[in-house]
């Protein structure tokens, strides 16, 4: 049995590889304890900067390496936004291996088990023949008979739909991906929604120029029940929740006492309004919420340290844009 084997075709192709001897087993599962969910938007430049991939879901896995002597921690990440869903893959390692392909491969309608005919993938080699490659699972031509591979959407009329980027800063290794949640290719990619589940595995391949390394999260079975783990796409808070939680947050910052009392009344005055089922009081939040920001800018680099006072306004007009205020 073949998998997870990069064959180059006349066409230039790159293509992953599975014999279909497995395609008939019953799996359905997908692995436990594997799901990750984040909301927040992320720079697809390879670094992750301080904060960028805080509120990503993550999980540690151990990186297998071609000089063997044991694994390497790595961590992967997720997270999505309202268009796209972001990923990351980091690693400890102090060179860049002479070859290295990241990939991850997603279970398009969450039925779990083995790879299916139109599967989204996407792909990360730093060769600059390569790049960021969008793929799809397909059995066919150039794919071997019997075999089941991931060619290019691009091969088949489609578009090479989201980015990739690579670092090695002699410290770790980093991947980072994003992925339309719903592009317009939609015969080679995934269509998502907010709060939709979708399956993933991933593959790392790490090369030196005597042997070959490769790790597979959450499983090395590409025949098992617990092949995929989970990603759940993030859905935006609700307004009252993030209200109420910057009510704590002005408590925590121990402000004087009479500032801590204003602010926390036009919080609460925008609380009222945001609860209240006449939409037509959604004006009156957004006019609590401005209010809000205006006191604090007042009191900034005085009562409030314009770093509490700039955090402070930024989630506020987060908030006055999920109310849509003008």
């Amino acid at each position: 049995m073949k998998f997870g084997k990069f064959s180059f075709f006349a066409s230039g192709a790159v293509a992953l590889v599975l014999a279909l001897q497995f395609a008939a087993l019953p799996v359905k599962a997908h692995a436990p304890d594997v799901s990750l969910t984040g909301l927040g938007t992320a720079t697809i430049d390879g670094v992750m900067s301080t904060n960028e991939w805080d509120d990503a879901g993550s999980l540690n896995f151990d990186v297998n390496v071609p000089e063997g002597g044991g694994s390497r921690l790595g961590t992967v990440f997720v997270m999505n936004d309202t268009n796209n869903l972001y990923l990351a893959i980091r690693f400890e390692r102090m060179f860049v291996d002479p070859g290295n392909t990241a990939s991850f491969e997603f279970d398009n309608d969450h039925g779990g088990g083995v790879r299916v005919n139109g599967d989204d993938v996407i792909l990360i080699n730093p060769t600059p023949t390569v790049g960021f490659k969008d793929l799809v699972r397909t059995t066919q031509p150039p794919c071997p008979e019997n075999a089941i591979c991931a060619l290019f959407d691009t091969s088949f009329g489609g578009t090479n739909d989201g980015a990739g980027a690579f670092s090695n800063d002699g410290i770790y290794t980093v991947y980072e991906f994003s992925h339309p949640l719903d592009s317009s290719d939609d015969a080679n990619d995934f269509s998502l929604s907010l709060g939709d589940t979708i399956g993933f595995t991933l593959h790392l391949r790490l090369l030196s120029l005597e042997s070959i390394a490769d790790t597979r999260f959450p499983t090395v079975c590409v025949s098992c029940p617990n092949l995929f783990g989970d990603i759940v796409i993030a859905g935006s808070p609700e307004p009252r929740v993030l209200v109420a939680d910057l009510t704590e947050v002005v408590i925590e910052l121990n402000l004087k006492t009479g500032i801590t009392k204003s602010l926390d009344r036009k919080l609460d005055a925008a609380l009222k309004a945001i609860d209240d089922l006449n939409e037509k009081n959604d004006t009156a939040a957004c006019n609590s919420l401005q209010a809000f920001i205006n006191s604090v800018e007042a009191q900034s680099g005085t009562q409030i340290s314009k770093e509490d006072a700039n955090a402070l306004v930024a989630d506020v007009q987060d908030i006055l844009a999920l109310l849509e205020c003008g």
